[in-house]
């Protein structure tokens, strides 16, 4: 049964209460589509929280909850990842 891993980005620190005008680090944003990649996952970005241009969440959808667990463990440990937590698929993201 397919789980999900959601991701909750860090803002830039210069940007917080400010409004956010920077779109994420692509750098961020390829580390996590190879990670995804590399559990078997797909990658959705979440659109950008609104009067922003930063996404600000992504849900990745794996085949089952022990990679969901193993991807939600990797993406905790990188530099621009606030937090990220694996769900079963029948709760949706």
């Amino acid at each position: 049964m397919p789980a999900h891993v959601i991701v909750h980005f860090e803002q830039p620190r210069a940007s917080r209460g400010k409004g956010i005008q920077e779109s994420t680090s692509s750098d961020v944003t390829d580390r996590l589509r190879r990670l995804a990649a590399d559990h078997d996952g797909h990658l959705s970005l979440n659109p950008p929280d609104p009067g922003t241009s930063l996404e600000t969440i992504a849900t990745i959808t794996v085949p089952d909850m022990d990679r969901a667990n193993a991807l939600a463990e990797a993406l905790r440990a990188l530099d621009g990842v606030e937090t990220a937590y694996s769900k079963p698929g029948e709760e949706l993201p």
